[in-house]
């Protein structure tokens, strides 16, 4: 669960970034292997010399740096390492602060290498600390960098080496799997129709703009659940490969749980929390209902059954027979106030085909084709010199941008036929339920049946 960076700075010392490419290509092609919690990783980069392996590093469009924690590399092993010994402080969202050091390596893959690669080493943090990944790979816009002063994450540094000629990155990951990340090029046999743009927005806050391009974030101009429309206004969402929490505005998620709950027939358990509690639901009661967010236009969707987390997790409990599945959606929060872009999470990569475009700072959407096997490299569409030989096309509605501060109150409130049961409120049944299942994600305190 990622929607949050937090950053530190205790010491501040530059060094540049030299870089040697060993071939010249211009796009890289890596396998994404899919962890059963539902986050994108890749598998055998090197760093150092001699090279050491890396393996399960996630990817992450949620942030900008490469932070890795000490299971598959030791820096004294390396000739190549620089240790700066300047010394930050970071978190990630359901990741406590923790501190790192910067350092430079050699960073390698099957085909390319970049020498004096800057990394985050948290040396006294283990793969346990990251939920079993050994280290997290930002691929944000470059401006949400822990490590100060700012310079070249991963896509840029692709391109400063001469790996590939534009800053861009595409990622197919359907149902079946077969999963790639693409950077420099777009795999063309993978989606329906042209591509359509979207621009990256800035950040609004209630006074005034950021007028910089921190994050990803896109307009978004309505959300459905079914045919209910449960957001009318204009809001600022980004699309964070590292998480599978959906993080709307808490208005937005309290009219989500409202329609959920009406589906239901009251059918759901509740468990209280300071941080807004935790919803579970029958999956086929509400599974099947659909979340689509109008993208000036563009349709991007997924279904409730992809919120609701795997019973085999633990994250489920079993009462007269049926079973509650966690709802993965973070009530609490809202533009302005304590974050500043809302969270959709990566579960739209299942139905659409998804570009990141640096240059332009856009992202680009279509309707995915699931090959049900992996993409035919033949159909990589390389892009240089910002020329596109590949069909794209301005979002039908262009001109309908997140242009002022979302408030809640000006957006769409809905009331139900059963009642929404909501952190600190008294609940009207009298035990606790027992719960055959736990799960390190479930805050502790009573978990209650609501009434039907």
């Amino acid at each position: 669960m990622k929607f949050l960076l937090l950053i530190s700075v205790f010491n501040l010392l530059v060094k540049a970034t030299p870089i040697t490419p060993i071939k010249q290509q211009i796009y890289i092609n890596f396998e994404l292997i899919k962890s059963d919690i539902g986050l994108f990783y890749i598998e055998n980069l090197n760093l150092g010399t001699p090279k050491q392996i890396l393996n399960k590093v996630e990817i992450d469009t949620g942030s900008s740096d490469f932070i890795l924690a000490n299971d598959d590399y030791n820096p004294s092993k390396s000739s190549s390492v620089h240790n700066t010994f300047e010394i930050f402080t970071t978190s990630y969202g359901s990741i406590s602060p923790f501190q790192f050091y910067k350092i430079y390596d050699t960073l390698s893959f099957k085909n390319f290498e970049i020498e004096n690669y800057p990394v985050g080493f948290a040396q006294n943090v283990s793969s346990d600390y990251f939920g079993n990944f050994n280290g997290i790979l930002g691929l944000g816009t470059g401006l949400l960098e822990a490590m100060e002063p700012s310079y070249s994450n991963f896509p840029r540094q692709l391109k400063e080496s001469g790996l590939i000629d534009y800053i861009l990155f595409s990622i197919y990951a359907p149902v079946s799997g077969n999963n790639t990340i693409l950077f420099g090029g777009i795999n063309s046999d993978v989606f329906h129709g042209p591509l359509i743009k979207i621009p990256i927005n800035f950040a609004i806050g209630q006074t005034s703009s950021f007028k910089k391009y921190n994050w990803s974030g896109i307009t978004i101009n309505g959300i459905k659940i079914g045919d209910t429309v449960v957001s009318n206004e204009n809001s600022y969402f980004e699309i964070d490969t590292g998480a599978t929490t959906f993080v709307p505005p808490d208005n937005i998620a309290r009219n989500i749980l409202q329609l959920l709950i009406d589906e239901s027939k009251g059918d759901y358990l509740f468990q209280d929390n300071s941080d807004g509690g935790y919803y579970y639901f029958r999956r086929e009661l509400v599974g099947d209902l659909w979340i689509t967010f109008n993208v000036q236009g563009y349709i991007l969707k997924f279904q409730i059954d992809d919120l609701l987390l795997n019973e085999t997790a633990g994250d489920s409990i079993n009462q007269n027979g049926n079973t509650y599945c966690i709802l993965d959606m973070m009530l609490g929060y809202q533009l302005g106030l304590n974050t500043n872009v809302q969270t959709i999470p990566n579960h739209v990569l299942k139905y659409s085909y998804i570009v990141w475009d640096y240059e332009q700072f856009a992202l680009y959407f279509a309707d995915l084709i699931d090959l049900n096997d992996k993409p035919d490299t033949k159909s990589i569409v390389e892009i240089r010199d910002n020329q596109w030989p590949i069909s794209t096309t301005t979002a039908p509605d262009a001109t309908n941008t997140y242009t002022s501060f979302y408030w809640a109150s000006n957006d769409v409130s809905i009331s139900g036929k059963y009642s929404l049961t909501v952190a600190g409120e008294e609940n009207a049944t009298s035990e606790p339920i027992t719960t055959t299942t736990s799960s390190s994600s479930i805050a502790t305190g009573g978990c209650y049946a609501i009434p039907t």
